[in-house]
């Protein structure tokens, strides 16, 4: 009979062990490095939860996310390029204005729809409407296309690499979220003789209609 209870008080020790969970939760500053090992800790058929990750992986992909698509607008969209055209150039007013041919944007709707999910309104608002030369913003719709105004296409000297940035630090508050992006400078400027060291370039995202937004586009400079 001793031997039936000792079995027993074991076995529902075993239950009690099992049923225990960490539910400490990830501090609002964290590294990437140290959410993820966090969240590989824990079982893989389950997903983080506000209750036990304020840092959590869907927060960690939309900001990738967010910081890829910052690359494409720095780098081909608004600042060191525009995008690809198709046809002749050709004078609307006072600038000089060529139709888009980019297959990621069939039409402008495309276009405004993908900056407004990538920036905070009042960013978006300033890229699409109020931020024009020559009368016309740097984007725009004409004869039911998107257009870009050729005549805001500058050359600058650029020396920052993107390639194998990383985020870190991230600090979330409420609808706002502040982190760091670690990319390459070229400090000296040198284009002969590149001096690449390590720059950190501070972001910030809020939350838009449930929707992580940048509050505007980060160049790095």
């Amino acid at each position: 009979m001793k031997k039936v209870i000792a079995c027993i008080i074991v076995i529902l020790a075993l239950c009690s062990c099992a049923n225990v969970q960490d539910n400490s939760p990830i501090t609002n500053e964290a590294s990437v490095s140290e959410v993820l090992q966090s969240s590989a800790s824990e079982s893989q058929t389950e997903e983080p939860t506000e209750s036990t990750s304020i840092i959590d992986l869907t927060l960690i992909d939309r900001l990738n996310y967010l910081v890829r698509e910052n690359i494409r607008c720095v780098e081909s969209i608004f600042y060191l390029d525009m995008m690809p055209t198709v046809g002749s150039s050709e004078i609307l007013d006072e600038a000089t204005v060529a139709q888009v041919n980019y297959p990621k944007f069939n039409t402008y709707k495309d276009f405004e729809i993908y900056i407004r999910d990538l920036f905070s309104y009042e960013y978006a608002e300033k890229k699409l409407k109020t931020d024009v030369y020559e009368g016309y913003p740097q984007y725009f719709e004409h004869n039911g296309a998107l257009y870009e105004n050729v005549s805001m296409l500058g050359s600058v000297g650029y020396f920052i690499d993107w390639d194998n940035s990383k985020i870190d630090n991230i600090n979330q508050t409420g609808d706002d979220c502040k982190f760091d992006v670690a990319v390459l400078n070229n400090v000296e400027g040198n284009v002969h003789e590149p001096d690449w060291q390590p720059y950190i370039i501070k972001m910030e995202a809020v939350k838009e209609n449930c929707v992580w937004k940048l509050v505007k586009m980060y160049t790095g400079e």
